[in-house]
């Protein structure tokens, strides 16, 4: 650029949006146009990779007007020198990292119309009072960080035509005379997620007509001045534009619009059939992305003026005679992608030399069609069809070298045939998701998006593979088999922004020259190979890389320090390696996801540097030890008030360089987590981990925290899963954490000492050189944790615990056993001769024995009543036998409805709840309560209309019948509790039935007698 300017110093506009300017001209801007350029009125340099601070010269441009640096990084930018071009029309610095606080005298050049400061997170400031008939008719604020009061001196500006302040600060109220700009021409208003109060009254014509344009086209209004209408210098509509409108309903008769000359009606929700065109001066049509059905109309073919036809992501059906066309000759964009049809390709293209670009995507093609041979393409798309076999040579030769976009992504595709060249002007390759192998193909130097991913590549990177690509900006090789070294060739591409190497089986290191002279690097993954060595710590001063992942390879070495010079940093992830280092503060504030799982990191989280963004962090496994107290867990703003989701804001054209796909985008703009587990923290959990409202995910298991869950827990609304596991906690969890109702996994004080004792057995057998059992160590591991769980610690290690884990085993191998008497019963006898009913019954018998003797020993203690020794934790015998002792008529028959419920989460749930809102904080229970609780009632009837067998107390003669005490007597109402006529699904546990039923078990109703018919009588 500097070349150029200098020999061409009488320039006055100089626009270069998306130029590729070297490391120096991208440093040296402003002062190179500001030496060379003293009297320019116009600068556009859009998406130019600029950076570093405005040269003092550049404020000497006293006749520049227009300024447009959107989407390039000025926050080194001293913000006051703006203040001196007095006599700006346009400034537009969306998107470029502006810090600080915004100059309000800028607001106030009295020439000043279209102002676009939005997506700038870190730029604050406020709107100062606007001076009378000021020119702003473009004021753009989205996504910054102003504040303060909305100036009532808002109307003054008669000509503001556009007002965009969401996502800002602004505080109430709404000023009243946001009315007085519907009266003039304002269309659109957005002051959403804002602090603001109030309402606005909405009148005038132009107000009305924006809102009703779709409601007066059969009216006398004047529809030239609608929103989306063009008309030629007769009043005829020549462009009708509707993308995005939210239009419903079918495509009307448009017939008696004979002037028409652009219909654009993408992105609605149109559906139906497409009516009979005749439109002689139709030029473009686009109806892609809504809901047409049907076979493609012939009417199409009479629209002789016709160069763009869109009719992609569709329904249309049945089969589509590519060769109908060729009536269209003056035809050059086609896209038919993303429908239901089947295409007929089996034409002569040569009729259609005019065509440039064709889109076929999923359109179930098996071959690439022979037509394209002859063509004069320069964008051809066949992604997502089931094309097989080798890319044809010929393909590259298409529209005579001047192919520039070519997209066979999604076949079947498994060689490029031989010999080929790929012309230097393919600007855009995109072969993934197929089945090429071999060595990768040398890339052509004017190609700036390369997509080779997810195919069967196994060789090493050529060493000339992007050769000397200035123009690269996309390059992904990811999920292949390469091998081999990253050649210190990708270097050379100063333009590149995003490189994707990842799934791979490279090793050896990664090259110094891709930290230090990639300044243009966004995005750098590299995960999943086996790269080793350091990551390199020489990350320039204009670093603008946002992406980093390195995760699950072999590298070691420090953390690099220079990463701190990356502003733009969003995301590190570095899992699963052998970094050392401390933890690192140095990262920028813009930070979103930081994962240094699975490394060697030593020392405390403590850092003076506040991270708002922050959305995710995953510290564990590492070697961290100190106070959680010390971590400023507070300064997370984006986890304590959630966050405003914006769209990723892309350059033109290159929307394959959004962030936001696949994993990442529930990563980050979904899912918040805090993982400091497996390391050495110690002290009391901080009560500011509950200010974190919008966390998903809380793990601090494995440290060696102490004292209790905080209440403030109870917070994190949004919490789907915490674990505190193996921590030193006390017991108690705070009753706040009911009102979660998202979490789904709690792991709460699972002791260490479990795991411990098997780790020691584990390693004396590494000592012994023995081998080690570990079926039967994961077996003895879980069978502690749940005889623990419910019988208590005290028993384990004793012999009475060893007999009963073995009589455990011995149980679950008999149960696994086939019996041949379970499928045949009438062979049921072969149990009794080969000794199986008999290891059966003494093995329950032994079985029931132990069990009996846990109960009585417990009971002998004093457990279950409250008496027991305090250091002795309550386990689920304890609860049992406090339910038993509270009622000395109650017998084990008592207990099992509560075992009907405990299998039956839902319904205990709903019963909790509803027990809970009628006692609230009372101590005591009356009956006006038990009169409230009608799901309380309902589940009683349903567990007797299930439970209702019961035992004679003593021995009786009944016609005729002596029986015994202890005998189990039934009126059948088990077979009465279970008939399909009066039971709708009579085998599922459901209270709800008894909700809106008169039934009751007094024996009034004989569909339910749990007592009988008689003794119910007297209830």
């Amino acid at each position: 650029m500097e070349m150029l300017l200098k020999n061409m110093t009488w320039i006055r506009e100089l626009y270069l949006d998306g130029v590729f300017l070297s490391n120096y001209e991208r440093r040296k801007w402003s002062h190179i146009v500001s030496s060379y350029l003293p009297n320019l009125t116009g600068l556009s340099l859009v998406w130019c990779s600029l950076s570093g601070p405005l040269a003092r010269s550049f404020s000497h441009l006293n006749s520049l007007y227009v300024l447009r640096l959107d989407s390039n990084d000025l926050s080194a930018a001293d913000l006051d020198l703006f203040a001196n071009f007095s006599g700006l029309t346009t400034l537009s610095l969306f998107n470029s990292g502006l810090k600080g606080s915004f100059p309000s005298v800028i607001f106030q050049i009295p020439t000043l119309e279209y102002l676009d400061l939005s997506q700038n997170e870190l730029l604050s400031g406020s709107i100062p009072p606007f001076t009378q008939n000021g020119s702003l008719k473009l004021l753009k604020l989205t996504g910054t960080n102003f504040s303060g009061l909305i100036p009532s001196s808002i109307d003054n500006l008669k000509g503001l035509s556009e007002i965009n302040l969401g996502g800002c600060k602004f505080t109430w109220p709404i000023p009243s005379t946001f009315a007085n700009l519907t009266e003039l021409d304002l269309t659109i208003l957005d002051l959403s997620s804002n602090h603001l109060e109030g309402h606005i009254r909405w009148s005038g014509k132009a107000w009305g007509a924006t809102q009703q344009a779709m409601l007066k086209w059969n009216q006398t209004d004047d529809c030239c001045e609608w929103e989306g209408v063009g008309c030629d210098a007769a009043g005829h509509v020549v462009i009708l534009q509707l993308d995005n409108e939210g239009i419903s309903g079918g495509v009307e008769d448009s017939s008696s619009l004979v002037s028409l000359e652009k219909l654009k009606l993408a992105n609605n929700s149109l559906k139906g059939t497409i009516p009979t065109l005749n439109h002689s001066s139709l030029i473009e049509l686009d109806l892609s992305s809504n809901q047409l059905k049907g076979p493609i109309s012939n009417s199409f073919l009479n629209l002789p003026s016709l160069e763009v036809l869109s009719l992609s992501h569709n329904l249309f059906n049945d089969t589509f005679q590519l060769e109908n066309i060729h009536r269209l000759h003056n035809l050059t964009t086609l896209n038919l992608s993303h429908n239901n049809f089947s295409l007929d390709a089996n034409s002569n293209l040569s009729r259609f030399s005019h065509l440039k670009k064709l889109s076929l995507s999923s359109c179930n093609l098996h071959k690439i069609p022979d037509f394209l041979k002859q063509s004069n393409l320069n964008f051809l798309d066949l992604s997502d069809n089931q094309i097989t076999g080798e890319i044809p040579s010929w393909i590259w030769e298409m529209g005579n070298g001047g192919l520039y976009h070519l997209n066979l992504s999604y076949n079947l595709l498994f060689d490029l045939q031989k010999p080929y060249h790929i012309p230097d002007f393919l600007a855009e390759l995109d072969l993934h998701s197929n089945q090429l192998h071999g060595e990768l193909p040398l890339l052509p130097q004017g190609a700036s998006y390369i997509d080779l991913s997810s195919n069967k590549f196994d060789k090493p990177i050529p060493l000339t593979f992007v050769s000397s690509n200035t123009f690269m900006m996309f390059l992904s090789i990811a999920n292949n088999s390469i091998s081999g070294s990253i050649p210190t060739s990708f270097c050379g591409s100063e333009s590149l922004r995003i490189l994707d190497l990842s799934l791979n089986n490279l090793s050896g290191s990664i090259p110094p020259c891709i930290a230090e002279w990639m300044s243009s690097l966004e995005v750098l993954n590299l995960r999943r190979n086996n790269i080793s060595g350091d990551i390199p710590d020489k990350f320039s001063t204009s670093c603008r890389l946002k992406f980093l992942d390195v995760n699950n390879n072999n590298l070691g070495g420090n953390f690099p320090k220079t990463l701190g010079n990356c502003n733009s940093l969003e995301m590190v992830n570095v899992e699963h390696n052998k970094i050392e280092g401390s933890f690192p503060c140095m990262l920028a504030s813009r930070l979103k996801v930081l994962i240094l799982r699975s490394n060697l990191f030593v020392g405390e989280v403590r850092c003076g540097r506040d991270w708002p963004n922050l959305q995710a962090i995953d510290v564990s496994s590492n070697h961290f030890r100190g106070n959680l107290q010390q971590v400023s867990f507070s300064s997370w703003k984006k986890m304590v008030l959630g966050s405003k989701k914006y769209k990723r804001v892309l350059p033109p054209d290159f929307t394959y360089l959004d962030l936001n796909q696949g994993s990442l985008s529930r990563l980050l703009e979904e899912y918040t987590y805090v993982d400091f587990s497996s390391n050495n923290f110690d002290g009391e959990i901080p009560e500011a981990i509950g200010d974190l409202k919008t966390l998903t995910v809380l793990n601090l298991s494995h440290n060696s925290l102490t004292g209790a869950i905080p209440k403030s827990f109870g917070n994190m609304t949004n919490l789907e899963a915490l674990d505190v596991s193996v921590n030193q906690l006390t017991r108690t969890i705070p009753m706040e954490l009911e009102q979660l109702t998202f979490l789904s996994i709690l792991k709460e004080h699972i002791r260490p000492a479990d795991a411990e004792q098997q780790n020691i057995r584990i390693e004396g057998c590494v000592a012994a050189s023995a081998p080690v059992d570990l079926r039967r160590l994961i077996e003895e591991m879980h069978g502690q944790v749940i005889f623990r769980s419910s019988f208590g610690g005290r028993y384990i290690g004793t012999e009475n615990g060893k007999k009963f884990m073995r009589l455990v085993r011995v149980f679950m191998r008999l149960v696994g056993e086939i019996h041949i008497g379970d499928f045949i019963p009438w062979l049921g006898w072969i149990g009794r001769v080969n000794g199986f009913d008999k290891r059966l019954d003494t093995t329950a018998e032994e079985l029931d024995q132990g069990l009996e003797s846990v109960i009585q020993d417990r009971q002998r203690l004093g457990k279950g009543n409250g008496k027991g020794k305090e250091e002795e934790e309550e386990d689920f015998l304890d609860i049992l036998l406090q339910i038993y002792n509270q009622d000395a008529s109650t017998d084990p028959d008592s207990i099992k409805p509560l075992l009907l419920l405990l299998r039956h989460p839902r319904v205990m749930e709903k019963l909790q709840s509803e027990v809970r809102g009628v006692v609230k904080q009372k101590q005591h229970i009356t009956q006006d309560d038990l009169e409230k609780m009608g799901y309380m009632k309902a589940v009683i009837k349903e567990n007797m209309r299930l439970l209702s067998p019961r035992i004679s107390s003593k021995d009786v003669h009944i016609k005729g019948y002596d029986v015994a005490a202890g005998t189990m007597a039934m009126v059948n109402t088990w077979a009465i509790g279970r008939e399909l006529v009066s039971w709708d699904e009579p085998d599922k546990f459901m209270p709800e039935r008894f909700l809106n039923s008169s039934i009751d078990f007094k024996g009034q109703d004989f569909d339910l007698v749990p007592f009988g018919p008689i003794r119910s009588l007297f209830l």
